[in-house]
């Protein structure tokens, strides 16, 4: 099997994605797949089109493709295609301005100021402190949810 045969039977467009995820979501739930081996192939497809999508030479290659079309944006195989910047991003350091290093010296400063605080926060346990203002202090509310990790092998 070509590996773009797999490619070309997944959904190409928001109907078909939501009938997909509908369809997949009934199958697991009626107990006719193991759902932690659908949840170990999501995870694997996730790496493939991670990879797949961040690759520079398909990049490349697929913005040679969409710029054949003359225009910016086009519609195409049940999409809307544009051809735009992505990305930007710009670095103030060669732009020799004090002002904006001390900003940035004082914010990081900030930052490690309260990372330290919230650390001291979340070490009260389940009592209380009180701070130089005479005011309570308890830990922050933590909460959470269990679920599972997925590591591939």
């Amino acid at each position: 099997m070509k590996t773009t045969s797999l490619i070309n039977v997944m959904p190409s467009n928001k109907a078909q994605v939501i009938d997909f995820v509908k369809q997949t979501k009934d199958v697991i739930m009626s107990g006719n797949e193991n759902p932690l081996k659908i949840a170990v192939q999501l995870r694997a497809l996730e790496d493939v089109i991670k990879q797949l999508r961040t690759d520079s030479q398909i990049q490349d290659y697929t913005l040679s493709e969409a710029q054949k079309e003359s225009v910016k944006t086009f519609k195409v195989f049940g999409a809307e295609i544009t051809i735009k910047e992505t990305g930007v991003k710009y670095d103030y350091s060669s732009c020799n301005d004090s002002e904006l290093q001390e900003m940035n010296q004082e914010l990081d400063e900030l930052k490690a100021q309260i990372k330290e605080r919230e650390t001291m926060l979340k070490n009260i346990g389940d009592g209380f402190i009180v701070n130089q203002h005479g005011e309570e202090l308890t830990a922050p509310l933590k909460t959470s949810k269990t679920g599972i990790s997925i590591r591939l092998l």
